[in-house]
């Protein structure tokens, strides 16, 4: 387990498997990680200006 670490991302909290870079230690997930963040990362951007188009009308 050495050679993993846990992502935090900005919208919210969520935990995935990454890929430990030896030189820069940084983070890279996972792409499926990855896709499914995206995926949801999208819909919470959808929810989020339906819901600051319906308070702005």
């Amino acid at each position: 387990m050495k050679h993993m670490c846990i992502c935090a991302y900005e919208a919210y909290v969520q935990m995935c498997i990454c890929a430990y870079v030896h030189l820069k230690h940084m983070c890279i997930c996972a792409y499926e990680a990855y896709e499914a963040y995206e995926a949801a990362h999208r819909m919470w951007h959808m929810l989020a200006y339906e819901a600051f188009a319906r308070m702005c009308i």
